[in-house]
Order: structure tokens, then sequence, then C-alpha cells
């Protein structure tokens, strides 16, 4: 991280430890906030004797803060009028799972194939990269336990205006029934899977959705 000695190492997705240069003053603020958000937290750190890092928490995943430090004497109240601040210094915390499963799963499908409309994850916590698929059959009889027959990581997806995506499943049997469920991916690894949603493959196309 560069910027007028202020270092930021990212220890954790939602935690920031940020460093300040050694004292000219006898009191520092570290003022703290989001990028696309106007409130701020300021922090007091003391001189001399008193350790001059701050530990930020309760931050936000892969989301942009600005940190600024500001030398100061006197009345807290005038640090910003009177102090010298550095200029700030933007960190991205790191990603962490989607917390939560995709929504509002739709499946239109064909003999063969299951087209899987969805809503993602409204809490990404980074960059959404892939989404899985979970395929089971029911087995035959009654009684019979049901077989994972495909598990497809990567699928090609397709995005639409309105912010839901479309997954394509090939290769599926006519007249079975199949229960399909669907997870996001992002580079701190994959959400909770949405729940079921069962179709009983035929020859003709049907609409199942899941609310």
């Amino acid at each position: 991280m560069r910027g007028t000695r202020l270092t930021a190492p990212v220890r954790q997705a939602t935690h920031e430890r940020v460093g300040a240069p050694p004292p000219r003053y006898p009191l520092y603020t570290m003022t703290q906030g989001r990028v696309e958000v106007a409130a701020a937290n300021v922090s007091v750190v003391r001189v001399p004797g008193e350790l001059r890092r701050v530990l930020f928490t309760n931050l936000t995943a892969f989301t942009l803060y600005s940190v600024t430090v500001t030398a100061f004497t006197g009345l807290l109240e005038g640090a910003a009028r009177d102090g010298k601040a550095s200029p700030p210094v933007v960190i991205r915390t790191q990603e962490e799972e989607p917390k939560d499963a995709p929504k509002n799963v739709t499946l239109a499908q064909s003999v063969t194939r299951v087209n899987v409309t969805f809503t993602p994850p409204r809490q990404p916590n980074g960059n959404i990269s892939s989404y899985q698929v979970e395929v089971e059959v029911a087995g035959r009889g009654q009684g019979q336990q049901r077989l994972l027959v495909m598990n497809i990581s990567g699928l090609n997806v397709i995005r639409h205006a309105d912010s839901s995506v479309t997954v394509i499943i090939d290769g599926l049997k006519g007249g079975h029934n199949y229960s399909i469920r669907i997870a996001a991916v992002n580079g701190a690894g994959k959400s909770p899977f949405s729940p079921e949603v069962q179709i009983t493959t035929g020859m003709t196309g049907d609409t199942f959705v899941l609310g």
C-alpha cells in the first residue's frame, strides 16, 4: 500500500490494521469510512507510550475504505480544522464466501435440457466468478435413494437486463424425476445451495418456479 508512509496490510476480510508514521505531535486521529458512504469512524491514538496502530473491525467484505491520519495538538474537536492530515489511502477488504444462496429459481425444461434462471446472492462478498449445479435423480421403485448424476462447475451463464441469470443443463433423460439446486462461487469459496427444485422431464416443455 502506498502513500505518505501509511501502511494498511490486509489481515482478513473484516479487519484492517493501519499503522501511522513516527509521532511529531502529541495526538493522532485515524478516520476510516466506506468510499461510497459519507459516514466515517474516528479513532484517537495518544503518544508517547501508546502503540500507534488501530484495528478497524466490523468492516464489509470486498468493500473500498478510505483511511486518513491527522496529527494535531489541542482538543479533538479542532483536529480536522487545525491538524495536519495525510492524503487518504484507499483499501479494499478481501473476499469472503457469498453469504446467501441464489434465489427465485425457475426451471424451463424440454426432454433432455433444463434452463435454470435465478437471481444471484444479495450479499456476494466479492465477484461471482461461476455457478455450481447439483442434479440428483430419483431411484426407480418405492424407497429407492436419489443418485447424484451431475455436479457441474463453471457453467456458461446468460445475464439478463433484470439482473437475473440463466444456466443451461444438458444431458438429462426424458421421463425421469430430477432435483436441482445451485450455488454461487467467488474467489473465497461457495455460497449455500438454493433449495431444491424438482422436475420430471417429458416430451413437452414446462416451467417450475420456486419463490
